[in-house]
């Protein structure tokens, strides 16, 4: 997903000048006007720990931000920087889904040829040399999908990853470790349903259930206060050819007595979720949303498998009546 949120060309041009420049070792980007990033802050920090020397400039508390800092470790190349990509736990939810969708966004416009390392932190302490091997992301990973559909090699190796660091890298929500196996055992086929919900507190996404139950048999287990995101491999009869068929089905359900705090954080995480499963390699045929129990059914699933067409009803008007025979008007407004 992506924020719509824009680098302008001034801002690229800027990064390049200072990238270039021997007075500035850090330089901050941020979102600015709720619509484009801007360069919020730039400098020389100095100190034995590079990335602990800016960090200490630049990360404020609760302020999420994208930090360049330039390598200027023992053996390090000082034409390269790091990519610290900063979201502090106590940031506004809201904040956090913008900078993930823009992450990608970002990474582009400034070039990744530029970045040795990538490092996520959620805190100025995380950010310290110490941590940066343990806690990098290869050149793989920090490719856009742009730059991926570019190296088709790369591609390909990408899109058989299926960690959860991975995952959770680009996610402004944590996973927990039994999501990724619950999705893998419904590829294989093992399970027929996952069920998931968001921790609130914890802002986690955690499995609720798995299992063979039909979505009809899932249905039936869910209150009028939690939302759940449920996945399904819909076995069924195609009403169009009789054949039987399965389909992978998500579905977002939200009951309108959830709390409306709750129901935010769920919406706004709807399709971040739906690319974690898509990731591991499940295709999501159809997508529908729910605020009853009864609406989450296979009789349901079906209409959305397969809409009624819809007949385009043609209105055909009268022709108005000939004027063929009658006498032309031959008189002058000046006669009456």
């Amino acid at each position: 997903m992506q924020s719509g949120i824009t680098v302008p060309e001034s801002v690229t041009k800027e990064w390049n000048d200072k990238r270039v420049s021997d007075a500035v070792n850090y330089i901050k980007f941020q979102i600015v006007n709720s619509n484009s990033i801007g360069i919020t802050a730039s400098g020389k920090a100095s100190g034995a720990d590079f990335l602990a020397a800016a960090a200490a400039e630049a990360i404020q508390p609760k302020e999420p931000c994208y930090l360049l800092i330039r390598n200027t470790a023992d053996g390090g190349d000082p034409t390269k920087f790091v990519f610290v990509y900063y979201v502090p736990s106590n940031s506004r939810v809201h904040d956090k889904m913008l900078y993930s969708s823009t992450l990608n966004t970002v990474k582009l416009a400034l070039n990744a040829v530029f970045f040795s390392a990538e490092l996520h932190v959620e805190s100025a302490a995380e950010c310290a040399a110490a941590r940066l091997s343990a806690h990098t992301h290869s050149r793989k990973e920090m490719m856009t999908v742009n730059e991926l559909l570019a190296h088709e090699s790369a591609y390909e190796s990408a899109q058989g990853i299926a960690t959860e660091a991975k995952v959770s890298v680009d996610l402004p929500v944590k996973v927990s470790t039994d999501v990724l196996p619950a999705i893998a055992a419904l590829k294989d086929g093992s399970v027929a349903a996952v069920v998931f919900t968001l921790n609130a507190e914890t802002e986690t996404l955690e499995l609720v259930s798995k299992g063979p139950e039909t979505i009809d048999q899932t249905a039936a287990t869910f209150t009028r206060e939690a939302p759940r995101y449920c996945v399904f491999n819909h076995a069924h009869t195609n009403p169009n050819t009789g054949a039987a068929e399965t389909a992978v089905v998500f579905v977002y359900y939200c009951p309108d007595k959830a709390r409306p705090r709750l129901k935010m954080f769920f919406s706004a995480a709807k399709s971040l979720v739906v690319r974690v499963v898509e990731e591991q390699g499940v295709t999501i045929r159809k997508s529908f949303e729910a605020t009853e129990a009864s609406e989450v059914s296979g009789a349901n699933a079906l209409t959305y498998l397969y809409p009624a067409a819809v007949e385009k009803k043609v209105i055909n008007k009268p022709k108005p009546p000939s004027r063929a025979g009658k006498a032309a008007f031959t008189g002058k407004f000046e006669d009456f």
